[in-house]
Parts: C-alpha cells; sequence; structure tokens
C-alpha cells in the first residue's frame, strides 16, 4: 500500500491489506491440515476481509 498518498485512504487500505493477508494465512493452514483447522479463525478472517473492504470502498466513494 506504499502508493497510496492520501492519509485517510491509506489507514484504511492498509487494514483491508492486513486482514487479505491474515485469511490468506488462515487458508493456508486449513490446506495443511483441514482436519485440526480453526474455522472460527477462519470465518473472523474472512469477515473482517468483508468488513474493511467495504470500509475501503466507503472512503474512496
Amino acid at each position: 500500500m506504499s502508493k497510496v498518498s492520501n492519509d485517510e485512504v491509506k489507514k484504511v487500505a492498509d487494514d483491508a491489506d492486513k486482514a487479505l493477508g491474515t485469511l490468506v494465512s488462515e487458508f493456508k493452514t486449513y490446506s495443511q491440515d483441514p482436519a485440526s483447522a480453526d474455522t472460527k479463525a477462519l470465518t473472523d478472517a474472512s469477515t473482517d476481509v468483508q468488513d474493511t473492504f467495504m470500509a475501503l470502498s466507503k472512503v474512496c466513494n
């Protein structure tokens, strides 16, 4: 997100980027051992991605 110069947008974009990184990490964990995956963590990460990208959309519109 280093190319984002607007401070208001950058903070929200950074949050969305972090949320997406967390979701990717949860998917990697799930793919390595589906039987012991933490489905709540996966659901929470997915919800966080939705929430942060909705916030980014609102800031950019």
